[in-house]
């Protein structure tokens, strides 16, 4: 039984249209006439909702709003989301394997894979190279070498300051309680140096101007004209040698890319302590690539350095530098081509091998592995051996090299690190050699412990550069006469007089 929504009487159900009740409130027939005569649904004038068919078709899983008990209309779910996250997923999957493939070399050429397999094999290196990181700072725009040395009471340090403007050198004697010190800097426009012990004036020297003094005459225009060139270079070396270096590293990867590499057949490697098969690439290196890459290089050390130029006028005028080259020249156009195979396993190098008409033996230099690829290495030539043996314990690492001929086998060397504690120790042949190598931020510090002639020496290399600053009144040198210098002459050694112990040291 149904029952009016409006005034809660039943409503009887009839089966025919004779007996078709309506509503009192709206006339619309009830009960089944009103399904027959709406078969395709209509709407509640009260609530505005869907009833009879209409409802049901557009709500197949039903469901009513509790407030008015109309039919709650239910939006199909959109697919947009399903889809747009499984491409998404698609995308991310295929990122994941080209990446997985270029680091394995699957979508390399072969000259590719071999240059992945020893970028693989070098990164991972000893405890005591991964210390020497900041030595490459020395090869940067700015950074600070200093040392000391000690022996028999005498005490000398300095440091080299190399900032990207400017030069600065300082000293620093000490002996008996007494010390004397001095710095000199050399910047785009002038030499300084002072020694406020013994003068205090600065005295400058200005090598981008014209000088007329005393000293000129003395050393002759050739050889100011020198110095002048010489420092000039000296600042600006820094600019020179990165431009020089990246012209030299353009000339050596483009004779490398011009290379033809070539499967080989698989050769047994020990890696790792297993005998293992390995992938093998070939390449033929010709006397023309080795001349190509010293003459580039030439080439570039010429265009970037003006004193090299000026070097090689001077022993071109003799005719040695161009007799030497075209002597290389023919040699290397005789040679006899060198085929290099790179073997490689699970993506770094196992071996390289070199084979020549003018060896007796291939040449192999074997990457045998341990803790990472670099620990063991064996290079043979017939039955002669080098192997570089190493171990680590967590805080120790140890090196050993052996040389081995024939049946006949002595150790050459060894070297141990902690590089908890940073102390180290060489050995060859019974000599000695200990110390203290540790780095401490931007800073590698290294000690060598004095014996025999050897005095204690400290060592700190620095990324950055700290420049100090000059004082005293300016005497220019350059343009000083005669009686200017000597007078200048006759006060410092009146100063040195008060330094005796300098006279005994020396």
């Amino acid at each position: 039984m149904q029952f009016d929504p409006m005034t809660g009487e039943p409503i009887e159900e009839q089966q025919n249209e004779e007996n078709v009740q309506f509503d009192p409130m709206t006339g619309e027939p009830i009960g089944q006439a009103a399904q027959e005569e709406q078969p395709i649904g209509g709407f509640d004038p009260m609530t505005g909702e869907p009833i009879g068919q209409a409802a049901k078709e557009e709500q197949p899983t039903g469901g009513f709003d509790p407030m008015t008990g109309a039919p709650v209309t239910q939006k199909p779910k959109s697919k947009v989301p399903v889809v747009v996250g499984a491409v998404a997923g698609v995308v991310v999957l295929v990122v994941l394997l080209v990446f997985g493939g270029i680091k394995s070399g699957l979508f390399l050429g072969k000259s590719g894979k071999v240059l992945l397999a020893a970028n693989n094999t070098l990164k991972k290196m000893p405890h005591f190279v991964e210390t020497l990181e900041p030595m490459l700072g020395l090869v940067e725009d700015e950074f600070t070498v200093e040392f000391s040395a000690k022996a028999e009471g005498v005490k000398i340090g300095g440091s080299f300051i190399n900032a990207s403007k400017q030069k600065q050198v300082t000293a620093k004697l000490e002996y008996g309680g007494e010390s004397i010190e001095g710095l000199a800097g050399v910047d785009s426009n002038s030499l300084k140096f002072q020694v406020p012990d013994l003068s205090k004036k600065l005295f400058v020297y200005n090598y981008k101007k014209e000088n007329s003094g005393y000293i000129v005459d003395l050393i002759g225009d050739e050889y100011i004209d020198t110095l002048n060139s010489s420092l000039e270079q000296l600042v600006s070396g820094s600019k020179d040698t990165d431009k020089a270096q990246k012209d030299v590293t353009n000339v050596v990867m483009k004779e490398l890319k011009s290379l033809k590499f070539q499967s080989a057949a698989k050769e047994e490697f020990t890696v790792n302590d297993k005998d293992v098969m390995c992938k093998g690439y070939t390449t033929t290196i010709t006397g023309a690539n080795i001349w190509n890459i010293i003459d580039g290089s030439y080439q570039a050390m010429l265009d970037n350095y003006q004193s090299v130029g000026e070097a090689v006028d001077v022993l071109d005028s003799y005719g040695e530098i161009e007799s030497e080259l075209s002597y290389l020249e023919d040699e290397l156009d005789n040679m006899e081509d060198i085929v290099v195979t790179f073997y490689i396993y699970k993506n770094q190098l196992a071996a390289i091998v070199v084979e020549d008409e003018d060896f007796e033996d291939d040449l192999q230099l074997c990457f045998e592995g341990g803790d990472y690829r670099l620990q063991n290495i064996t290079f043979k030539s017939g039955s002669y051996r080098i192997s570089m043996k190493g171990s680590d314990d967590g805080t120790k690492e140890k090196f050993k090299l052996r040389e081995k001929y024939g049946t006949d086998a002595y150790d050459i060397g060894s070297f141990e690190y902690n590089y908890e504690s940073g102390k180290y120790k060489i050995e060859v042949d019974g000599e000695v050699l200990s110390g203290k190598l540790y780095k401490e931020g931007r800073t590698l510090n290294l000690s060598i412990d004095g014996q025999y002639d050897i005095p204690d020496m400290d060592f700190a290399f620095t990324r950055g550069a700290k420049l100090q600053k000059f004082s005293g009144d300016e005497f220019d040198i350059g343009n000083a006469d005669a009686d200017d210098l000597y007078d200048l002459v006759d006060d410092i050694t009146d100063e040195l007089s008060d330094f005796d112990y300098l006279i005994d040291l020396f």
